[in-house]
C-alpha cells in the first residue's frame, strides 16, 4: 500500500488536523510520514527599492529558518505521539504546493495528504489553493482531508 506519505503544515489548527490524519494512516499501514513546512525566504520578503535601508539579512533568515523548524518539529511530535515514524523537512520554497510536490518527488512518496481549507470561496478562483494546485501536479496519490 503506502510506504511514504507527505503532509505539510503551517502550524494552524487545520494543518494539524491533516497531520493527525496522515499520522494515523501512516501508523496503520507502516508508512514513513514526511512532514514539511515551507516558508518565504528573506529574499522574497525584502523591499526591492534600493533607496530603503536594508536590515542585515543573516539574522532574519536564521530566525525564519528556526521558526520554520519549530513549526515542523511541533507537527512531527504530534505525529510521533500518534505512533507514526516521522521525518521532518523545511523548505524555503515560499510556495507550499511546490514544496509538497517537490518533496513527494524527492522521497518517491506514494501519497500526499492535504487539508481542504482554501478549496472554497472566491479566493480559490483568483489565487488558487494549495490542495487545488497539488491536485493538478501531484506525482502520486492525493488524499484531501476535511479540515475546514
Amino acid at each position: 500500500m503506502y510506504k511514504k506519505i507527505v503532509v505539510g503544515t503551517d502550524g494552524s489548527a487545520t494543518a494539524s488536523a491533516a497531520v493527525d490524519h496522515a499520522a494515523l494512516l501512516a501508523k496503520s499501514v507502516g508508512a514513513t510520514l514526511h512532514v514539511i513546512h515551507a516558508y518565504k525566504p528573506m529574499s522574497s520578503i525584502m523591499p526591492a527599492d534600493p533607496s530603503i535601508t536594508q536590515p542585515d539579512p543573516v539574522p532574519i533568515q536564521k530566525g525564519l529558518q528556526e521558526h520554520a523548524e519549530s513549526i515542523c518539529a511541533q507537527a512531527a511530535e504530534r505525529a510521533r505521539t500518534a505512533g507514526a515514524e516521522t521525518v521532518t523537512h523545511v523548505s524555503a520554497a515560499s510556495d507550499a504546493a511546490d514544496a509538497l510536490i517537490t518533496l513527494a518527488e524527492q522521497v518517491e512518496a506514494d501519497l500526499i495528504v492535504v487539508g481542504n481549507k482554501g478549496m472554497a470561496g472566491v479566493r480559490r478562483f483568483i489565487t488558487g489553493s494549495v490542495p487545488n494546485r497539488v491536485a493538478h501536479h501531484c506525482p502520486c496519490h492525493l488524499l484531501v482531508v476535511a479540515t475546514a
